[in-house]
């Protein structure tokens, strides 16, 4: 005989059933929460470790920094030494003074102190005309500066007549009949040398135009 239905199928299970179910819920949310909270642990310290990082290396920075503003500061460079101008050697020479004493001039006798060559001629306009501006030099550096003509008139008797007339002052010697003015390489007149006081060649010049005093002077104030 067949057994009557008296309720749902549910009701009719065993009560160990219903526990059990509620058990497996119970622990599965218990899971949940670890599992949760694990996650949170491990978020706030990498955060921390983070921010641990963070201000070490801040904290290196400001080591850093400090150290350079502790630093002493570097003594001033000196200005390096000025390096003195190797100039081509002029070529050395004995010459007869043309007043007509036999003495003679040795260039390199008057190392020591700059000097000014003139290769002039009485009978040479442009020579004539530079003659006030020598002048001009000797009278202005004195005996700061060797200042020479070197004369190249076939009789010196004109060269003295010249002289004579516009009253020049400063040291007047024979070139005529010479290798001085091969030497020099002077191709026409005036030629005008100007040498350090070591005997080397500054400049030269061939020809005259009034221009050129300013040059002159500037040079051997430098060179003094």
């Amino acid at each position: 005989m067949e057994k009557e239905y008296t309720g749902s199928e549910a009701d009719s299970a065993p009560p160990f059933r219903k526990g059990s179910s509620r058990l497996r819920d119970k622990r599965y949310m218990i899971l949940m929460v670890v599992v949760f909270m694990s996650g949170i642990i491990t978020i706030g310290c990498k955060t921390e470790e983070k921010a641990s990082g963070s201000a070490g290396s801040a904290g290196s920075k400001t080591a850093v920094m400090e150290s350079e503003k502790d630093k002493p500061a570097e003594p001033a460079r000196r200005p390096a030494a000025k390096t003195e101008t190797r100039r081509a050697a002029a070529p050395d020479f004995k010459l007869k003074n043309i007043d007509g004493s036999k003495k003679t001039v040795e260039l390199q006798v008057l190392r020591g102190k700059p000097v000014f060559l003139d290769f002039w001629a009485s009978w040479c306009p442009p020579c004539r005309k530079s003659t006030p501006y020598v002048k001009k030099l000797q009278k202005e550096f004195g005996d700061s500066v060797h200042i020479i003509g070197i004369n190249l008139d076939r009789n010196e008797k004109d060269a003295l007549n010249y002289i004579k007339k516009e009253n020049v002052d400063y040291m007047q010697l024979s070139g005529m009949g010479t290798a001085v003015p091969s030497d020099y390489s002077v191709r026409g007149i005036p030629t005008f040398y100007i040498l350090d006081s070591a005997g080397g060649v500054v400049k030269s010049y061939s020809g005259f135009t009034e221009s050129y005093y300013r040059e002159w002077e500037t040079i051997l104030k430098d060179i003094q």
